[in-house]
């Protein structure tokens, strides 16, 4: 009976141990689990047995950092972006209207070409005279990000992608039969229509950028999961997809913080860099296989032993 009754004892003891284990195992900080990420490879393998459910948190919370970062400096840009255009609009053209019938400039004044200074140094210009042919020509030739406010449409070029809008379709989209400088510097003065352009801007943005990089991030966790069956294979060990789900979402955690400090650079500074991607994701499939391979040698250490 005292055997039995210490058995007992004995195996609650353990449960409790192993209980202990796996709450350790589950509640790994999710911002100590970002810093092993990118500076412990050799400890991709306690990443591993959190298991998918701590991942996905963890890139839910990854995502939504990056996506508040990029958003906030999006919004940033753009209200700099606006003031400007809006001090260049008071001090520099003149009064104009846009209806159905195209743009107005009145006095006869000349068509105007100006350079914003902001990242890229988008060209506009405003032309009442030129016609729509010589509009497109100007458009296709320019080297560069270019605005152009022609006679019946509005035509713009940014990172190599051409549109084109009617006043007649933007004014019906804006509910309005026209509208002039005094309209445009009125609705800049009112602080509240400022206030509600930019929260409807960040919150469009937001869900834009964490939708997009949600799902971007899980497909190249799932590519580089694939990868690591092959790669465990081949080195005859034996990783269930969980593991492997785990320690991919480890291994991009670099490569998303890289990009991210690339949109902040292209943001801010315009600055672009040719096979930026293809350098991130190789890092990542590095990452990955450096664990692996540790846990290779660790294990065939343990077994020599």
């Amino acid at each position: 009976m005292e055997n039995k009754k210490n058995n007992l004892n004995e195996n609650d003891k353990n449960n409790k141990n192993n209980k202990n284990n796996d709450e350790q195992k589950k509640f790994i900080p999710l911002w100590y689990r970002f810093w092993l990420s990118i500076t412990g490879v050799d400890k991709y393998y306690f990443l591993a047995v959190e298991g998918a459910q701590r991942s996905i948190q963890y890139i839910c919370a990854l995502t939504l950092v990056i996506c508040i970062i990029l958003t906030s400096s999006f919004v940033f840009e753009a209200k700099h972006l606006i003031d400007d255009s809006a001090k260049f609009l008071k001090n520099n053209i003149s009064d104009f209207t846009v209806s159905s019938n195209g743009l107005q400039i009145e006095n006869n004044v000349k068509p105007v070409g100006i350079t914003l200074k902001r990242v890229n140094q988008p060209k506009i210009i405003i032309d009442d005279e030129s016609s729509e042919e010589k509009n497109d020509e100007t458009l296709y030739k320019y080297d560069g990000n270019i605005i152009i406010f022609g006679k019946e449409k509005l035509l713009f070029k940014i990172n190599s992608i051409n549109r084109n809008i009617s006043y007649k379709d933007a004014l019906n989209i804006l509910g309005m039969d026209k509208i002039n400088k005094s309209d445009i510097l009125g609705f800049y003065n009112e602080t509240g229509n400022l206030h509600k352009l930019y929260y409807t801007m960040g919150i469009t943005l937001f869900l834009y950028f964490f939708i997009e990089c949600l799902i971007t991030m899980i497909a190249n966790i799932i590519a580089l999961s694939l990868v690591g069956i092959i790669v465990s294979r081949t080195l005859r060990m034996k990783f269930k997809f969980n593991g492997l789900f785990s320690m991919s979402t480890a291994a991009i955690t670099l490569p998303s913080l890289l990009t991210l400090i690339y949109a902040l650079l292209y943001i801010f500074t315009g600055f672009t860099m040719e096979n930026f991607v293809i350098m991130t994701t190789l890092i990542s499939y590095v990452y990955l296989v450096a664990a692996l391979i540790n846990i290779y040698k660790n294990l065939v250490r343990i077994s020599g032993n």
